[in-house]
């Protein structure tokens, strides 16, 4: 399962991005955007870590089944 608090964290990061109240107002050339590629970019580690985790969980569960 995918853990709440990445669903939740994603979820957020959409809303900030989609809404127009930001720490950076996005109407300022180039760096109006700095913000949300922050927010974005932390927040798709983060996912990349929880699915990372699962690859190694689903072969660790598939090695198992083989060796069986």
């Amino acid at each position: 399962a995918v853990p709440k608090a990445t669903i939740i964290t994603l979820t957020a990061a959409l809303l900030y991005f989609i809404t127009p109240f930001d720490v950076i107002p996005d109407a300022i050339p180039l760096i109006g955007f700095a913000d949300d590629i922050i927010v974005f970019s932390s927040v798709l580690s983060a996912a990349k870590r929880d699915l990372s985790a699962y690859k190694r969980w689903k072969e660790s569960q598939e090695t198992e089944e083989t060796a069986e």
